[in-house]
């Protein structure tokens, strides 16, 4: 009681629920293509920009992402993941790349209103894993910046066949 008191008590407790509140639902019927668990991730695109991070231990750049919790669905790690490391509760709608690969990449879509900025407040959930959250053109992005350089020709090409979604 001490220590709420002395850190301001009902705020604290508010930031800390906030900062650990559980991710959104993701429905427990997988999408009919990947109901298996793997690491997975997002591709989000909004106008002309992709969501990526910045790793903390390389200071690299790469999309949201990271390992399952099974029996989690690919889909909902994806789901999962990019609301861990970013603040924003997305929608896995298809799957980009074959259940055969060890990384299982989504077309994700930010639930909610939300505004393109090129440097994004990082949730205190992520502060152990990212440093940043960016909206990047991806055309821009130096090669020399990236977590994974090899797979950006191919990352690009699917962000260029994605629908254009808006941030409001």
């Amino acid at each position: 009681m001490a220590v709420f008191r002395f850190l301001g008590g009902c705020c604290l407790v508010f930031a800390v629920h906030a900062a650990w509140a559980g991710p959104p639902a993701c429905p427990r019927e997988p999408l009919r293509f990947q109901a298996s668990p793997a690491n997975a991730g997002c591709l989000v695109r909004s106008g002309r920009h992709l969501l990526v991070v910045r790793d903390r231990l390389s200071g690299k750049l790469g999309l949201p992402g990271g390992r399952s919790i099974p029996p989690e669905p690919a889909h909902c790690t994806a789901e999962r993941e990019t609301w861990e490391e970013t603040g924003y509760a997305v929608t896995a709608e298809r799957l980009l790349t074959g259940p055969s690969s060890d990384f299982r990449l989504y077309h994700c879509r930010i639930v909610g209103a939300y505004q393109i900025r090129e440097k994004v407040a990082r949730p205190l959930r992520a502060a152990l894993e990212i440093e940043a959250i960016h909206w990047v053109i991806p055309t821009a992005v130096d090669r020399e910046d990236l977590r994974f350089p090899a797979h950006w020709p191919y990352l690009l090409e699917l962000f260029e066949r994605l629908p254009i979604a808006e941030g409001s």
